[in-house]
């Protein structure tokens, strides 16, 4: 990314929202950053010896992906104590329960399927899924398929506002 100002010639830092990110000096006038591994949304900084100016306005980071955590239980797997059966293959992976698809319905009418990922969800009830990026911004119904378990729905949309969401749906 390309920042411009003045008195550049002699910048010692550059930080994308208090994260520290590398720089080249073009010229006083020109700094060319890269946005670092965990930068977030918020104000850019160029520090020099005469001090620290901010940006105006926040710079947006959009993540490459997001990750949604959840954490379910199916009625018919569930054992007790907070542990599902280990269904698909309980010799070879017995902490595995079985492959579900975690689908992200549009908050709006009529609620179209936006996104659709597959993947396990452990004996402890705990999947990650990843999205594209596209999804970042928006709220989305979190649909939960099975082959054979009733299809479940999040109560309300869920905000997919960072890199990594969290959703509980095992308690009220």
């Amino acid at each position: 990314m390309i920042i411009t100002g003045s008195n550049y010639s002699t910048v010692t830092s550059v930080k994308f929202n208090g994260t520290s990110a590398a720089f080249i000096i073009n010229n006083s006038g020109q700094v060319t950053a890269t946005v670092p591994v965990g930068a977030t949304t918020g104000l850019i900084s160029v520090t020099n010896p005469c001090g620290t100016v901010s940006s105006a306005s926040s710079f947006t980071v959009t993540p490459s992906s997001v990750t949604l955590n959840l954490k379910v239980y199916i009625e018919g797997f569930y054992l007790s104590g907070g542990l599902m059966a280990a269904v698909a293959d309980p010799v070879g992976h017995p902490a595995l329960c079985d492959t579900f698809t975690i689908e992200l319905h549009n908050a709006a009418s009529p609620y179209g399927v936006a996104q659709s990922v597959s993947g396990p969800i452990a004996t402890n009830g705990l999947g990650s899924f990843v999205y594209p990026s596209a999804v970042t911004g928006n709220s989305y119904y979190v649909v939960i398929r099975h082959r054979n378990a009733l299809e479940t729905w999040s109560k309300n949309p869920v905000l997919f506002n960072a890199s990594t969401i969290s959703l509980d749906l095992t308690s009220p």
